[in-house]
């Protein structure tokens, strides 16, 4: 599906120039490479292990201290993740309870 998006972005994009279709085929190759990506190891809430070594990357890029940007991608995996699914337990077991689901 990916493949037509850069197809038709390339047609849309034909009177531009050549520059400009190169920017663009390259930009969503690496979209659709990166979306290959992430179905590698998946985690609950949809992020992933390749979202969070890319975080913990960008923060080292950016002078953080590997350690500290390691245990920070942890961290926000955590809480976007998994924090969200324990009030989920209850709720889906209250609901079950009252069948009302």
């Amino acid at each position: 599906m990916g493949i037509l998006y850069a197809a038709i972005f390339e047609g849309v994009l034909a009177n531009l120039p050549l520059s400009i279709r190169l920017l663009t085929v390259i930009y969503y190759t690496r979209i659709i490479a990166y979306r290959t990506l992430t179905f590698v190891v998946p985690f609950p809430g949809g992020s992933t292990a390749v979202g969070a070594l890319g975080f913990s990357g960008a923060l080292t890029a950016f002078g953080v201290p590997q350690n500290v940007a390691v245990s920070t991608a942890l961290a926000n995996q955590l809480v976007t993740s998994f924090v969200p699914a324990i009030p989920g337990v209850f709720a889906t077991r209250h609901l079950i309870a009252t069948e009302q689901i």
